[in-house]
């Protein structure tokens, strides 16, 4: 198992939001996967939010099928998972949750999205996703319907979906996808719960999770370390625009980690926040927006890559990306990279570069004194 210091102790100060800085767009040379039938190990990458309602379907309309994903297709076909958090429920339903009022969405405090099934779940399937998580503030947009709806359109493409489901049991029920002779857990819940989301005892709805770490979710983690030679647990929380994790976040992250999680995996404030390495475990606060048609044109990303084997983690690296009109793409901006170095520091961790990739390593590693 990679072994890292423990980072210390207590999250940083929330810093206040800085600008988005322009950048070229880069077409890189991907790597080529790894093959899937090695037994000793395998390759995940990790995705921040997928919108495929809003804006996405006319820009699809526009410029075809293959255009949201096609600058980095390569790497999400290329891994043996890939995984991002799909923040829209797939479907032509007519009528919106009953938990977001029409004077929230009116005032911008609350926003309703879909995707159109005909496309989104092909989409998904074609640019490489294997499972995404449904966990979050917007499943339930368009009410029971639409949540089943998006059920079928994810099955209908043989993508895996965790935290949510027809009730509370199915939606913490656990993904377990085998690739050669791995197996890999995952398990989905959110901290963003508005009403009539939540699933219960004979209603569907979304796994839901408080601020503090809970019995539930430690036995389900125990519990699937068991059946799973690695386990990633995705929780949508964080507060929006804030680039530093908060306290919260770093408790329940390490918790998990100490109960038997490998992988964390962090979306819903719409940027990036750092990756931190705990006890042989990644934790990344927040991949940010990966496909989202947001009020900037320009949106800082990246694309979290993690290389397992049953002994535990062995390598995790960044890939930069710039999120440009909705889309997307790998980039080598030096200051987009700068950024992310900005980001990841308080974590205590240093990127080093490695072609496209950035290898995240403790600090003290590659400390010369």
């Amino acid at each position: 198992m990679l072994l890292w210091p423990i980072a210390p102790a207590g999250a940083p100060a929330e810093p206040a939001a800085a600008p988005l800085l322009d950048a070229p767009q880069v077409e890189p040379s991907l790597a080529e996967p790894l093959d899937a039938t090695r037994l000793d190990e395998i390759t995940l990458v990790f995705t921040g939010d997928n919108l495929l309602g809003a804006r996405m379907p006319r820009l699809i309309e526009q410029h075809g099928e293959k255009w949201p994903y096609g600058a980095v297709a390569g790497v999400l076909s290329g891994a043996d998972i890939a995984f991002g958090n799909l923040e829209c429920p797939i479907t032509d339903h007519p009528t919106r949750t009953p938990g977001k009022s029409w004077e929230s969405i009116q005032e911008g405090r609350n926003f309703i999205f879909k995707a159109p099934p005909a496309v989104s779940g092909p989409i998904l399937s074609a640019a490489g996703f294997d499972v995404v998580s449904l966990a979050n503030n917007h499943a339930m947009d368009y009410c029971a319907t639409g949540l089943t709806d998006t059920l079928a359109a994810l099955d209908d493409q043989g993508i895996s979906c965790v935290g949510g489901g027809a009730d509370e049991q199915a939606a913490w029920q656990a993904s377990i996808l085998r690739r050669g002779g791995l197996s890999v857990g995952f398990i989905g819940c959110s901290m963003i719960v508005p009403a009539a989301a939540r699933a219960g005892d004979d209603s569907p709805g979304i796994a839901a999770h408080g601020k503090s770490y809970d019995d539930r979710l430690s036995a389900a983690i125990r519990a699937l370390d068991t059946q799973a030679d690695i386990v990633v647990v995705t929780f949508h929380w964080g507060y929006e625009g804030h680039r530093r994790h908060s306290a919260y976040q770093q408790q329940i992250a390490r918790a998990a980690i100490d109960d038997g999680a490998d992988l964390i995996i962090g979306h819903h404030p719409h940027c990036l926040q750092g990756v931190e390495l705990y006890n042989g475990g990644v934790i990344a606060y927040s991949l940010g927006n990966f496909l989202f048609t947001g009020k900037s044109a320009l949106i800082e990303s990246a694309i979290l890559e993690i290389t397992a084997s049953r002994d535990g983690v062995r390598e995790v690296r960044l890939m930069p990306v710039w999120v440009r009109g909705g889309k997307p793409e790998p980039s080598d901006d030096p200051k987009l990279i700068e950024r992310i170095r900005e980001i990841c520091a308080p974590c205590g961790v240093e990127l080093v570069e490695d072609g496209w990739w950035y290898e995240v390593t403790a600090e003290s590693e590659t400390d010369p004194s």
